[in-house]
Order: C-alpha cells, then sequence, then structure tokens
C-alpha cells in the first residue's frame, strides 16, 4: 500500500481557501470540501494527479509547524505568524495568495501612538508574547507584556491592558470595539510549509503538488486596509 502524503491544515478561517486550492489544483474532490467534525481528511483520488495519495489532519493553527517539524505531518499550512512565533524550524517553498493580514498595535479610540510612545510605564496583551517582546524591545517601550489566549481586544476594552498587539485583516473587530491602530508591525503571509528532512520521493511529489498549485493559482484577493 502507498504511503500518504501527510498534509497538516490549519482548522478555522483559512481551511476553507485552503482546501479550494487543493480542488482547483486537482488534488481534493470538490465535494471534499466541507469536512465537517472530521479531523483526518483521506483524498484517495489525489494519487491521479500525484502518484500518491493524500491525508490531511485538521489541527489549530499553532501546532500545524509542531506536526510538520516533527515528521508526523510532511508539509502544511501555516500563517508567517505562528511560525515566526513558534521559530519552527520547517522549509517554506510557497507563499499563497490569500489569507494576508497584518500584526499590528492596537488601542482605544482617543488614545495615539504618541501617547503610548510618551508613557513611563504600559501593560500589552497579546497572544504572540515572541513577537511582542521582540518589538518592545526594539521600540524601546517600558512594557509589561500580558499574555492572552483569544479575545486579546477585550484586554484593552475592559482595561486591561493600555494597547494589544495582534492579527489584523479587515480591521471590523476593532472598529466595532472602538479600537484603533497606531501601528502596523509587519504583514503575514500564509505559507505552505515542509519537513527538512523529506526523503527524495517526497520531495519529488510535494514539487510535484506545488507545479499544480501554481499553474492553478489565482491573484490574491484585495483586502480591506
Amino acid at each position: 500500500m502507498t504511503t500518504p502524503l501527510r498534509i497538516a491544515l490549519p482548522k478555522g478561517r483559512l481551511l476553507r481557501p485552503v482546501l479550494d486550492t487543493l480542488a482547483a489544483a486537482g488534488i481534493v474532490h470538490p465535494d471534499a470540501r466541507d469536512p465537517g467534525r472530521r479531523l483526518v481528511l483521506p483524498f484517495p483520488g489525489a494519487e491521479r494527479t500525484l502518484g500518491r495519495p493524500v491525508e490531511a489532519f485538521l489541527l489549530k493553527n499553532a501546532d500545524v509547524p509542531v506536526y510538520v517539524e516533527h515528521g508526523v505531518a510532511d508539509i502544511g499550512v501555516s500563517g508567517t505568524d505562528v511560525l515566526d512565533e513558534a521559530q519552527a524550524h520547517v522549509l517554506r517553498p510557497h507563499t499563497f495568495p490569500f489569507g494576508r493580514c497584518r500584526i499590528s498595535v492596537a488601542t482605544r479610540n482617543g488614545t495615539s501612538l504618541e501617547d503610548l510612545q510618551a508613557a513611563e510605564h504600559l501593560r500589552i496583551a497579546s497572544k504572540y508574547t515572541h513577537l511582542s517582546r521582540r518589538f518592545l524591545r526594539e521600540a524601546g517601550w517600558n512594557a509589561e507584556l500580558i499574555r492572552l489566549g483569544g479575545s486579546v481586544e477585550l484586554g484593552a476594552v475592559l482595561g486591561l491592558a493600555d494597547a494589544i498587539i495582534d492579527l489584523v485583516e479587515t480591521g471590523r473587530t476593532l472598529r466595532e470595539n472602538h479600537l484603533h491602530e497606531v501601528h502596523v508591525i509587519g504583514e503575514t503571509r500564509v505559507k505552505l510549509i515542509a519537513n527538512r528532512a523529506l526523503g527524495d520521493s517526497t520531495t519529488a511529489v510535494v514539487q510535484t503538488l506545488l507545479d499544480r498549485i501554481t499553474e492553478s493559482s489565482s491573484p490574491a484577493p484585495e483586502y480591506e486596509r
């Protein structure tokens, strides 16, 4: 029996565009793009395109690079925010045209970047502790970093923190909670990642997959800044 190519996919907002991309490349049958509650998705039809079947695992975003780095998955799909935060030792051979976001500093309406810079001490809430520490160090801010696991915006809304560092796509959540961006730290992109120790045969299959994705890809959609 042929060993399948194992792909780690993120649950959530990225899953549908990833499955759409794989369907356009002939890897996933269009009817298989709704996984329901399944966590392991076999794509046996991919063997006609790649010469090997494909098996996908649905994981939390932060777990995707862990499975790929440790070789449980051969390849995966992850945002650069997750990869940089995890300091993952994986290859990044392809950038997808969707999912572009920003890592930004945001605070309550009425507070400016200058107000934050002038403060003697700040409290900053974020789930990106590594990225945040690096920014705070480079910016020279005297700040206490508070780690939150989700709904980071509430940290600023409820006064837990003076500002937050978080992922921003359209900015709608910030606006609806009376927050605004005051500084963009950097942009994030969605990457196809690969284990650094893939064998020659698997590397060849991954290259075929990349060729099919490139041939079938469409331009990146515009997103609201």
